[in-house]
């Protein structure tokens, strides 16, 4: 989870990781397990089974999660999955973006 300061979805140098934001995973209606990001903005969850999961984010104080803030994932045994989510600061939500030239 990071702060997308040009709302571009992607990371980037500068855009650092959010402590503490809350992740829930779950299957169907079905909680299997919540877990907060790093000071990094990264988070894992262990011991999990080869199956589907929906991922979702709860935004974090003074932030607004950009695109969707839940994601379908598909856990296949041995994998390692990398989900991103991108927050935009509140602050700064109606700053106009500069076109690139």
């Amino acid at each position: 989870v990071f702060a997308d300061l040009n709302r571009d979805l992607v990371q980037q140098p500068g855009e650092a990781g959010i402590a503490g934001v809350t992740l829930t995973l779950r299957q169907g209606a079905f909680v299997v397990a919540t877990t907060s990001s790093d000071s990094d903005g990264a988070y894992r969850f262990f011991n999990l089974s080869p199956t589907s999961y929906s991922l979702s984010v709860t935004a974090p104080p003074a932030y607004v999660i950009l695109g969707s803030d839940s994601q379908g994932v598909l856990v296949t045994a041995g994998s390692d999955l990398e989900i991103d989510f991108a927050a935009f600061p509140w602050q700064y939500r109606f700053m106009p973006l500069l076109k690139k030239s």
